[in-house]
């Protein structure tokens, strides 16, 4: 569904209606393209954890060798200590 952002003001309950249905709405201003309101989806806790263990950043330093600590000692220098 395309919507103008007068019909977010005045027509409202459409634009609800629509997103209940399952559609997205795309918000022109103008004749433009501004944004998109999608519909609210749950998610489960098991979702939200394999999507957070398939980002490339986890497990990286898997093979380093070293701990938490001491690389976090290496990364701050003599200067944290120094407090």
């Amino acid at each position: 569904m395309n919507a103008t952002t007068l019909d977010l003001r005045y027509r409202t309950r459409e634009v609800l209606s629509s997103l209940d249905r399952g559609e997205s709405v795309v918000i022109t201003f103008r004749g433009k393209p501004r944004g998109v309101i999608a519909p609210y989806r749950e998610t489960t806790a098991t979702e939200v954890e394999s999507s957070i263990m398939d980002h490339p950043f986890i497990g990286m330093w898997a093979g380093a060798g070293t701990s938490v600590d001491d690389e976090m000692n290496r990364l701050r220098g003599g200067r944290y200590n120094d407090l």
